[in-house]
């Protein structure tokens, strides 16, 4: 399957003994990057699909990384990376103390163009994606993620942390839902849209609510 690029991808690496770090020494951000039909992939997620030959699976909501076992970004050495979810990327990361190196997230990021204030009406706003998107001179895309995913301390204070791990549920004061309402979605027959109206959230996590992808605990 990746036999047309494996050779390309290995030229550009400096392949040493076995169990050392190879370094990639093509294209590089904060990893190497790899250009491939047009699209550039990090290289440490080419290294582990050539050696794996098959596509980084994901289910459709949680994306899946490639971690570093050496804690070196531009390693690209199939025997110290291995697959893992976000979750486990982070806690990976608190445990070993790397996450203050971490890119800075949130206003401190060198890319962001909102305040704190600005993302917290964007998500108490009823308005849909288009009309916040123009007001705040962005994509709907970014209002979309902003609302589902993205800027996740805003509004969450250290004490809704437990061990690096946000409390869930209505025990984290950021939640705009209690286990009842989590119930009352899960009940219902209406279309993600209707229900996401009447809780003030997006369809998708409407989705995710019924197909028990966030708030588990909740039966």
């Amino acid at each position: 399957m990746y036999e047309d690029c494996a050779q390309r991808f290995w030229e550009k690496v400096d392949i040493k003994g076995e169990d050392e770090c190879w370094l990639w020494t093509g294209m590089r951000s904060a990893y190497g990057i790899f250009s491939i039909q047009g699209r550039k992939k990090q290289a440490h997620r080419m290294s582990w699909e050539i050696a794996n030959d098959r596509s980084i699976p994901n289910d459709g909501f949680h994306k899946n990384v490639i971690m570093h076992l050496c804690d070196t970004p531009l390693c690209v050495n199939p025997k110290h990376l291995r697959m893992g979810t976000q979750m486990e990327n982070v806690r990976d990361m608190i445990t070993k103390g790397r996450k203050s190196k971490l890119s800075p997230r949130g206003k401190e990021h060198w890319a962001a163009t909102l305040t704190v204030e600005q993302i917290s009406e964007i998500r108490s706003s009823p308005e849909n994606h288009s009309v916040m998107a123009r007001k705040f001179n962005t994509s709907p895309a970014r209002i979309h993620y902003i609302r589902k995913l993205g800027w996740k301390t805003v509004g969450t204070p250290l004490a809704d942390y437990d061990n690096g791990k946000a409390r869930a549920g209505s025990a984290n004061a950021n939640s705009r839902l209690t286990e009842d309402d989590i119930r009352a979605i899960r009940a219902s027959t209406e279309k993600p849209g209707i229900v996401a109206k009447k809780f003030n959230i997006i369809p998708d996590y409407v989705t995710m609510i019924r197909k028990r992808k966030v708030w588990k605990h909740v039966s």
